[in-house]
């Protein structure tokens, strides 16, 4: 039996197990195996064609997929700089950091009468969560590919709003967009009891959209329907399928079923304008995001009381006055009249408090009316990471840092792999000052996209207060470059 030492670690390379201190870290197969060849080549640098060769013995994998294993092993080790267990050697692959020695059998069993485990408790077999993952666009064409997207987010947005079941956020699950997954595995890492998979298809005037719910313990189907009606149904479609998946959660746990939110319309065009606009304006980049400002246009001409349209369009518009497109009077001036139709609206949704909260935080830096709007909306949906992110940074800028990282902590609960997580928390923690903290989060977040011109803007200011000029300037050289390639 060989056992590996690193820190206040042992690994059991026969029993495939790890101890931290006291309690058991639990792995998947695949993470473990990424941890043992790291700790067997410790103090080398170990490329990303070594690593998915070993861990994955020639069989295709996305790339993507490593960073994912990578950030699961730093968040369950602990990892923070200064004690940091995998440094990533930015275009090349890892290397492990932590001193690591062999020990005997002796401290192992040491260490596992003091760990916390449960017997039997196993990863993914807690079935109070669940992880929607993008539906495959059957049609395979771009301008079918919002509608797989946007029902997608749909559904995650619906899900969230039921009372005590963990819904893991779009950002991570669309990490598996057009992936072969292995519904054991994914489900470890994400840490879920169940994935809801699916297939859409749009047929003429028709859509086609098969889903299925299975349980990651065994891979046994909870649920399952196949739906094959006119366009004009989807909305319809939609509520059948998120009433169905929260019943049979809510008949297979103590979990309470929520009250599902409608989607703003039930006009079937004003719904189709609506996805195509929040399939754009997830693209991030100025030209899409006034391509989608005409569809929630488009998707107000068929609907006038479809408020999500009002909420995305005013949402846009903050964009590109963060992306400083429009003054700061200009953004005020454009929204007014939205934010006008948004307040005579009597509709309960937890994106227009969402919304106001953001809009008083970002452009009327009224901090107090900010938290009262987001704890509003986090009544009515307690699963929004963007507005987590939100209450975090008032809760930073009014000096309740504690209170902050304990919004983190339920952030990285929903949306543990995800660049625009990674970013929102960096910049939090470069407002708080922990640079420290923010650079390992950064770090993170240049695994998953070594490109983002966002995550190099950050490093850049952070590196500025470090005092690491020549380097600070290189990344805000870099990212001005990146971002005026994908905007023209």
């Amino acid at each position: 039996m060989l056992i590996y030492r690193f820190r206040n670690c042992l690994l059991n390379t026969v029993e495939r197990s790890v101890i931290k201190g006291d309690q058991h870290v639990e792995l998947t197969t695949k993470t473990f195996d990424v941890l043992l060849y790291l700790i067997q080549n410790a103090g080398k640098v170990v490329t990303k064609d070594e690593l998915l060769g070993a861990v994955w013995g020639g069989n295709f994998v996305e790339e993507s997929n490593l960073p994912v294993h990578i950030s699961k092993l730093r968040r369950s080790l602990g990892d923070v700089r200064g004690e940091r267990y995998i440094e990533t050697v930015q275009g090349v692959g890892y290397r492990f950091t932590a001193p690591v020695s062999r020990v005997g059998p002796e401290l192992w069993e040491r260490g596992l009468k003091r760990s916390a485990k449960t017997p039997g408790v196993v990863l993914g077999t807690v079935f109070d969560s669940i992880a929607i993952l993008p539906l495959e666009n059957l049609n395979g064409s771009k301008e079918t590919e919002y509608l797989a997207e946007g029902l997608t987010e749909s559904l995650i947005n619906k899900l969230s709003v039921t009372s005590n079941l963990r819904v893991i956020a779009r950002n991570t699950a669309f990490r598996y967009k057009g992936e072969n997954i292995d519904v054991g595995e994914v489900g470890g890492v994400l840490g879920v009891g169940a994935i809801l998979t699916g297939r859409a298809r749009i047929i003429g005037n028709e859509v086609a959209i098969g889903v299925e719910l299975v349980r990651v313990q065994d891979g046994s189907q909870l649920w399952g329907e196949h739906f094959h009606r006119e366009f004009s149904d989807i909305i319809r479609i939609q509520e059948e399928i998120t009433t169905a998946i929260s019943k049979t959660l809510c008949d297979q746990l103590d979990v309470s079923q929520g009250k599902i939110q409608y989607p703003g319309t039930s006009d079937p065009s004003s719904y189709k304008a609506y996805l195509m606009g929040i399939h754009l304006l997830g693209k991030r980049t100025e030209a899409c995001v006034h391509k989608a400002i005409k569809c929630f246009a488009e998707s107000a001409s068929h609907d006038a009381e479809n408020m999500l349209a009002y909420v995305k369009t005013v949402e846009a518009y903050q964009f590109l006055y963060i992306i400083d497109s429009i003054s700061h009077d200009e953004v005020i001036a454009t929204i007014q009249p939205f934010l006008s139709i948004l307040t005579q609206s009597k509709q309960a949704n937890d994106a227009i408090h969402s919304l106001y909260g953001t809009l008083s935080l970002h452009l009327y830096w009224n901090f107090e009316v900010a938290e009262d709007h987001l704890r509003k909306a986090l009544m009515l949906n307690p699963n929004r990471v963007e507005t987590l992110s939100r209450l975090a940074e008032v809760l930073v800028c009014t000096g309740r840092g504690d209170e902050a990282k304990e919004q983190i902590g339920r952030i990285l609960h929903m949306d543990p792999f995800s660049l625009p997580t990674y970013n929102r928390i960096a910049r939090l923690l470069y407002l708080s000052s922990s640079y420290d903290e923010a650079l390992c989060y950064l770090s993170d977040a240049m695994d998953l996209e070594p490109y983002d011109y966002e995550t190099l803007a950050l490093r850049g200011s952070v590196l500025t207060e470090l005092r690491k000029y020549d380097a600070a300037l290189q990344l805000f050289r870099q990212s001005l470059e990146i971002h005026e390639s994908v905007d023209v």
